[in-house]
């Protein structure tokens, strides 16, 4: 991964009972991390999503009293993450009757996939490059930003680490023990100390963890590591190779 870039995008849907204000509605968050650090993963991961988005259709059904927002964030390189800069549509809707809110989720799956289709093409077109990338404490920055609610987190990524404690490309880099010792290393201090702090998480996180494009680095070697990472973490996460296979 080489770019430096961050952008953020959401939409947001709050349901109400029949007359009934919702002021603080339960809160469940879709976050889509897309990794635009190659223009050829990025192309393939814009692909998957687009195709396979209605995976996701029920999940983003409402009830009543509730909020769902949908991220989309643009992620690569050494990039630090900033609060959302971008807000695509905001639709609060109040004093919704059961009737009424089974007529919004009818056309709620396709008001959410046009909204993520229109999000993806913008991505990758405003990026400054760096040599290295910092993946790790970039999710965990992600995760530490929406801790407070029920949130389902999709990491698009080849998840190949490059910089000076990790490199996937380095020709002598072994999966190792991940113990401790290596995650005070491989993430940033303040960021894990927040995380620690935060848990226990209602968010499920899926790594969609894509072969690097130039396929410079093992593929297997790659999903090996960030499974010992993530459940060294304890963590509620699965990995999957497209968002076809993933299961709310």
């Amino acid at each position: 991964m080489k770019k430096l870039f961050y952008l953020v995008a959401c939409i947001f849907i709050i349901s109400c009972g029949e007359d009934k204000k919702c002021l603080t509605p339960k809160k469940r968050n879709f976050i889509f991390v897309v990794d635009s650090s190659d223009p050829l993963l990025k192309e393939e991961i814009s692909k998957d999503i687009k195709t396979n988005v209605s995976v996701l259709s029920k999940a983003f059904e409402l009830s009543p009293c509730e909020e769902i927002k949908v991220n989309i964030t643009e992620i690569g390189g050494n990039v630090t993450l900033l609060s959302p800069v971008s807000q695509i549509e905001n639709i609060n809707t109040y004093a919704i009757s059961p009737a009424k809110i089974k007529s919004i989720n009818d056309g709620l799956s396709e008001t959410f996939s046009n909204f993520i289709t229109r999000s993806i093409d913008s991505i990758g077109k405003n990026v400054s490059t760096t040599n290295q990338s910092r993946l790790a404490t970039n999710i965990l920055k992600i995760i530490n930003e929406n801790s407070n609610d029920t949130t389902n987190l999709f990491i698009f990524s080849d998840f190949a680490e490059n910089n000076e404690i990790l490199n996937f490309y380095n020709p002598n880099f072994k999966n190792t023990e991940i113990n401790d010792e290596f995650i005070n290393k491989i993430f940033d201090k303040i960021e894990l100390d927040k995380f620690k702090s935060n848990k226990p998480l209602d968010m499920k996180i899926y790594l969609i963890i894509k072969a690097e494009p130039h396929k410079k680095i093992n593929h297997q070697e790659v999903r090996i590591f960030w499974n010992k990472v993530f459940k060294k973490l304890e963590i509620d996460f699965e990995i999957v190779d497209n968002l076809s296979s993933v299961k709310i």
